[in-house]
């Protein structure tokens, strides 16, 4: 509506409101030179593989969440045994099999989340959704489904009865599996990133040591 105006009203300007009351006024060009500004911020920090947003708005957002002092959850994805098929499938199947998974942390949360749920690409094979969901085992659950469901398609009908870790130990596994962990975050006085990071880590080092795709959770408490 903004840009099908004629060129000697784009200087118009235009009434802000916040919770129904008035916040001040910008004219149209103005709105639209912060809109393009906004999009070329994100796609330059955004993760080239994926689109999905990086590791300076996943902090941005996590901030955002601790400061609302509202309840949320985070859940850290983490491909297992990624190397040993990139290696025996190659890296343009590997990037394909990542923006797979991007979709379905994508799909999962339009399904099992909330409208304002956000999803990033931390790196590599790790991804993260940051939710306020009231069912966040049912998000997890539907994250893991949806993974098993079409990461067979990636394997080019082979069969195989053990694959390598990054150690380049020996492990029994039918493939590329998905370790989740959930951390619950509904204390009332805030916490910090750290907590929650280092949280997360004990729950992946569960969960990698699990055969199969699966998540370990915690109700994070207050510090």
């Amino acid at each position: 509506m903004a840009t099908s105006r004629a060129i000697n009203h784009l200087y118009d300007l235009v009434i802000v409101t916040s919770n129904g009351k008035m916040g001040g006024v910008a004219s149209i060009r103005t709105i639209l030179e912060s809109i393009t500004n906004v999009r070329m911020e994100s796609a330059r920090v955004a993760n080239p593989l994926t689109g999905l947003p990086g590791n300076l708005q996943i902090k941005r957002e996590l901030n955002k969440r601790i400061s609302e002092n509202k309840p949320f959850h985070v859940v850290y994805a983490d491909l297992d045994y990624f190397k040993w098929f990139n290696d025996r499938f190659g890296f343009q199947k590997g990037d394909q099999l990542i923006q797979y998974t991007a979709d379905v942390m994508q799909q999962s949360i339009a399904v099992c989340g909330t409208p304002h749920d956000f999803v990033g690409h931390v790196g590599g094979d790790d991804f993260i959704a940051i939710s306020a969901t009231l069912s966040p085992k049912q998000l997890c659950q539907e994250i893991i489904r949806r993974f098993e469901q079409g990461v067979q398609m990636f394997y080019e009908d082979e069969e195989w009865e053990y694959v390598w870790d990054r150690s380049g130990n020996k492990v029994k596994s039918e493939g590329v599996t998905l370790s989740l962990s959930l951390v619950v975050c509904v204390c009332e006085s805030p916490i910090s990133l750290e907590h929650i990071s280092q949280t997360a880590a004990l729950l992946k080092k569960k969960a990698k040591a699990h055969q199969g795709s699966i998540y370990y959770f915690i109700e994070l408490e207050c510090v």
